[in-house]
């Protein structure tokens, strides 16, 4: 809300400006609009590389997990093939 308030002041202080050198006004909008518009852009682009960001660390973070459950699954395999070998060399 506040961006909003104040790019509409930005727009009355630019149009007064504008104004009083005799621009035409019509240029002055077409150039707020332009202005609004690379803002808008702008946004949407830092949007999604936050949201590309967070899709990569998601994905790091999924690919660490799976890392750790195999690393899990290999050391308890090791302890049982160990246990079994154990085992056997009693008999």
């Amino acid at each position: 809300m506040l961006d909003i308030i104040s790019l509409k002041i930005y727009i009355e202080l630019t149009a007064s400006f504008y104004k009083k050198f005799h621009w035409p006004r019509k240029k002055f909008l077409e150039t707020a609009k332009m202005s609004q518009r690379s803002d808008l852009l702008k946004r949407r682009r830092n949007r999604a590389a936050a949201q590309h960001q967070i899709s990569e660390e998601e994905k790091n973070e999924k690919k660490e997990r799976a890392n750790q459950s195999r690393k899990e699954r290999a050391k308890q395999s090791r302890k049982e093939r160990a246990k079994q070998s154990r085992k056997e060399r009693a008999k």
